[in-house]
């Protein structure tokens, strides 16, 4: 027989004792309001200088198509392994079911003996563990499982989280930002307004150097009002009177 046609009669049979995955779009998650602020009105506070006097996040997230794990890892089966870093940020390309147990399929990348590349989905269930018995050939249009007797994987409590994204709803709203304290100088009291964007909740994107009377013993930015107790190059002594923002935070299912 041809050998060409006897390794597509073998990888065929493979296919079939294997068997196939399923794989669908994921189910959209819940939407969750984030709420936060660092202070509690009518209480004396103190910040050094530099530290953030008030900070405020008021949005809504949703859980982004990607997954981050909790540690750098090894995942090896057979003579096919995977090496991930904890700062790596991994797809979502769908769902899957395996006995009534629903799971996300991961794309990963690995290689096999070191050397060949294979582009596989890691199946992680609902806690964010990886299930220890399957991986899905993402190359094979009929996405075929791969077998394997027990898949290890390094450390053994590592876990994927979904990757919250800001939720862009004009009704909702967004607000993040944070006021640092700065000094003084001879007259002047001076606070650092820095505001993040929906885009990058971690990186400032707009700054506003504030400034005040020295003297003044009450000072109001964006409806929070601030009594100063005491302020030098050390840090300052302050209570918040009043702020626009409620004190709980809530949870709100998407439609």
């Amino acid at each position: 027989m041809n050998r060409k046609i006897q390794i597509s009669i073998f990888l065929l049979s493979l296919l079939l004792l294997g068997g196939c995955a399923t794989i669908t779009p994921i189910r959209p998650s819940k939407v969750e309001k984030i709420f936060e602020k660092n202070y509690g009105v009518g209480k004396i506070l103190f910040a050094k200088v530099g530290e953030p006097m008030i900070r405020v996040k008021d949005f809504y997230v949703r859980e982004g198509p990607g997954v981050q794990p909790s540690d750098d890892f090894f995942i090896k089966a057979g003579n096919f392994s995977i090496l991930g870093c904890k700062d790596e940020k991994y797809p979502i390309v769908g769902e899957t079911k395996i006995r009534n147990k629903r799971f996300l399929v991961i794309r990963m990348i690995g290689c096999i003996r070191g050397r060949i590349p294979r582009v596989v989905g890691l199946l992680i269930d609902e806690n964010g563990k990886p299930y220890p018995e399957r991986l899905i050939n993402l190359e094979d249009p009929f996405n075929s499982y791969w077998y394997s007797k027990r898949i290890s994987v390094d450390p053994s409590d590592l876990k994927f989280h979904r990757i919250k994204k800001c939720v862009h709803d004009k009704e909702r709203g967004y607000i993040n930002f944070e006021i640092l304290y700065t000094g003084v100088s001879e007259n002047t009291l001076r606070l650092l307004y820095r505001e993040y964007t929906s885009k990058d909740l971690a990186r400032p994107a707009f700054y506003q150097t504030l400034t005040y009377d020295r003297k003044q013993d009450i000072i109001t930015f964006k409806g929070i009002k601030i009594k100063v107790i005491k302020a030098d190059n050390t840090g300052i002594k302050y209570i918040v009177l009043e702020d626009p923002y409620p004190k709980k935070s809530e949870e709100v299912e998407s439609k």
